[in-house]
């Protein structure tokens, strides 16, 4: 366990809401050092990797990059001092509605999962929702989750940086390309991604979506 402050940058893969049966969650959990490293990965994509017709994209994504694009991110996350945890939900066949509340139950179990490794966690995450309120209600659900879902014995002490748009924050948009390598892990049995970043993976878990509600209901 680290007793030291751990900076962690969240997205998922697909949506919730969609017909996919897994929903993929992954945190990068990285130092501060380590963060301006990450920060020039996306940059130098863009400029070696990224074909002319994409140059011109605000964001690039898993799902907007080449397989050359993917295999250099992926690549260059591996060699970074990173810990990753990834997290796939069992949606069991359901089609859960994309809720402030279904996304912070889901986000929140993944966050309680970290607390074995890093029970100090300072987290970055993507806009999810344009209004405040909903965005606010996210927040207060993710955090009631990942506390009353840590294993007992555990502890963790969870900070919030604001939601930011991925298109400013290139570490986030890091964690969208292992949450899409994730994506195709799952939900598409190909796993040749994942393992370009494998040796950074030090925790990876299926959870059943109707076990976390049952968890959360009664603790």
């Amino acid at each position: 366990m680290d007793t030291k402050i751990a900076y962690g940058f969240l997205d998922e893969s697909p949506t919730l809401s969609d017909t996919s049966l897994f929903f993929c969650v992954d945190i990068i959990s990285t130092n501060d050092k380590t963060n301006k490293r990450l920060q020039n990965i996306i940059r130098r994509a863009r400029k070696r990797i990224v074909k002319k017709k994409l140059k011109s994209t605000k964001e690039l994504k898993f799902h907007n990059s080449n397989e050359r694009t993917r295999v250099f991110v992926l690549s260059e996350i591996a060699k970074e001092n990173v810990v990753i945890i990834a997290i796939a939900i069992d949606k069991e066949g359901r089609r859960i509605k994309d809720t402030p509340q279904n996304y912070g139950i889901v986000v929140g179990s993944a966050i309680a999962e970290t607390a074995s490794l890093f029970p100090l966690l300072n987290l970055t995450v993507d806009k999810k929702f344009t209004a405040s309120e909903q965005e606010q209600q996210y927040i207060v659900e993710v955090q009631k989750t990942a506390q009353l879902l840590v294993p007992k014995r555990g502890s963790l002490n969870l900070s919030f940086n604001p939601p930011v748009d991925s298109k400013a924050e290139s570490n986030v948009q890091l964690a969208d390309f292992i949450a899409g390598a994730l994506n195709m892990k799952y939900n598409n049995s190909d796993t040749h991604y994942v393992e370009i970043i494998k040796t950074k993976i030090k925790i990876e878990k299926t959870l059943l979506w109707t076990e976390i509600k049952k968890r959360i209901v009664k603790p």
